[in-house]
């Protein structure tokens, strides 16, 4: 978390970049907004940290984290939050978009469970990834903006896991994750080559 956070501070120092990332154990990372004691359905666990960016808890250790941080104008910070989460998961669609996963914005809310749950993946809202074929939710997208920069980190499940988070769905499509990785880096290069100019981390 403190290497988005730092990717975050650079990108205000106006600095834009990127990162892919994998978690070495069975770790949950909580939005910046909620509280651990309810969260989890038992006692909190020793394994768990806050994002800077809001959004509900995720079950990481089967997943890939892309992470994705840029300057903003004045005119980009008055306008909707839209345009610019758009802009920000232009090239986490792409490539997956480029092994073949046609991933496109939600665009609407739709609970999973019909429940109510601590859980990212319990709820599709209109600012996650899905499947444009099937609607099913590929990843959660959660977006911290500043007034100079933004933030947008996601996760994208491949593999099945257990979890001590309250409703837990655990909703997951199997894909090559050092594949998402690769394709990720060339679409980072190519769409936001502009903002980026290699400065992908």
């Amino acid at each position: 978390m403190e290497r988005d956070v730092h990717l975050l501070s650079e990108a205000e120092a106006g600095v834009p970049g990127a990162r892919a990332y994998f978690w070495d154990d069975a770790w949950v990372s909580l939005g910046r907004f909620q509280r651990p004691e309810r969260v989890f359905s038992g006692t909190v666990p020793e394994l768990w940290v806050q994002r800077p960016t809001g959004g509900r808890a995720v079950q990481h250790g089967q997943d890939v984290c892309l992470s994705v941080a840029v300057p903003l104008t004045t005119q980009d910070t008055i306008r909707s939050l839209r345009p610019i989460y758009e802009r920000l998961t232009s090239p986490i669609l792409a490539a997956f978009q480029s092994m073949g996963i046609d991933a496109v914005i939600a665009n609407d809310d739709t609970g999973a469970d019909g429940g109510i749950s601590a859980d990212c993946f319990a709820l599709r809202t209109g600012y996650d990834v899905t499947d444009r074929a099937t609607g099913k939710k590929l990843g959660g997208c959660a977006l911290r903006v500043t007034s100079q920069a933004a933030l947008l980190q996601s996760s994208f499940p491949f593999g099945p896991m257990e979890s001590e988070i309250q409703g837990y769905v655990g909703v997951f499509t199997p894909f090559d994750p050092a594949k998402v990785i690769e394709a990720f880096g060339i679409a980072v290069e190519r769409v936001l080559s502009t903002e980026l100019v290699g400065k992908t981390i």
